[in-house]
């Protein structure tokens, strides 16, 4: 809800349908990083940030807050793989 809200009031709706469609992907990834230790409380403030700088009408702290919260979202890629190593392609 907090994502699709988001892309709704960004004036970007299509976007969440987007998401929507690769969304199972997108929550295989979630279910597999959450479990790591400190991970929710990061994401949590990383939403909080996002929410905050939307509240105060500052798109330039949103702008930098969502930046910051998708390169978490990537810098977490290489540890869930190291993590979970038979949930990914192996490539040769």
């Amino acid at each position: 809800m907090f994502h699709a809200t988001i892309a709704e009031v960004a004036g970007y709706p299509g976007i969440w349908t987007l998401i929507q469609q690769v969304k199972l992907n997108v929550d295989r990834y979630r279910r597999l990083t959450l479990p790591q230790e400190g991970r929710i409380a990061r994401v949590i403030v990383e939403h909080e940030a996002i929410l905050n700088a939307i509240e105060a009408h500052d798109p330039a702290g949103a702008r930098t807050a969502m930046e910051i919260h998708l390169e978490s979202l990537l810098d977490n890629i290489s540890t869930t793989q190291n993590i979970n190593p038979d949930f990914f392609d192996q490539r040769s």
